[in-house]
């Protein structure tokens, strides 16, 4: 007999996992998934970063070109992604799941808690900073999602997802010069990004410059 993980039963383990993270208040200072992380494991964690980061610079080198077709961008776009997404500790990525779940459910309250018993133990992970700059976003806290972008690109200077949120804060602020200068670096590492062209113009359109 085969046993079946069926849609139902995996959000219930979402919910259970949730409620665990969110005692951590009354309890640990630590979530209870992540209280048992070991020297050992962030070790692992590291050496796994060193690992990745070598492809990592390989796949930033090939979205630089020019002349890439859609196809092999995406592929390109998605391997960046995924790898950005690993962090190479299991109980981590688990947490991880539990908050960007309930980012995709407007649960912020669940995902801002997440991510921040993530940041408890792993201060240097780039991707957890750039996942609660999100949540703030999408609560219209401008402000701290700013200041989460920020620690994302010194953590990751490349991260054209932070890059172009950065660049729609500024927006919205009027900020046209700081944000024509975040889609200028975003252009740099990944110059096919979409609708980057069309941004750009219309920054410069707002600012009254001239166009050639």
């Amino acid at each position: 007999m085969t046993f079946q993980f069926t849609y139902p039963m995996y959000r219930n383990l979402i919910g259970i996992l949730s409620i665990l993270i969110l005692m951590a208040s009354c309890h640990d200072s630590r979530s209870p998934i992540l209280k048992d992380l070991s020297g050992k494991q962030y070790k692992e964690y590291q050496e796994f970063k060193m690992g990745i980061n070598s492809e990592v610079d390989s796949l930033f080198n090939r979205l630089a070109e020019e002349d890439l077709g859609g196809r092999e961008i995406r592929r390109v776009r998605n391997r960046i992604n995924y790898l950005w997404n690993q962090s190479g500790i299991m109980q981590v990525n688990t947490v991880m799941k539990i908050g960007s779940d309930a980012l995709e459910n407007e649960e912020f309250g669940i995902a801002l808690k997440a991510f921040e018993e993530v940041i408890k133990v792993m201060p240097d992970y780039p991707e957890v900073w750039n996942k609660r700059a999100t949540v703030f976003y999408a609560m219209g806290e401008y402000g701290k999602a700013l200041s989460d972008i920020q620690k994302t690109l010194e953590l990751e200077e490349r991260h054209f997802g932070a890059l172009s949120g950065q660049a729609n804060i500024y927006i919205k602020s009027r900020q046209y010069y700081l944000a024509r200068e975040a889609l200028e670096n975003l252009k740099r590492i990944y110059p096919s990004f979409p609708e980057l062209t069309e941004r750009l113009q219309e920054i410069n359109r707002r600012m009254g410059v001239k166009l050639a």
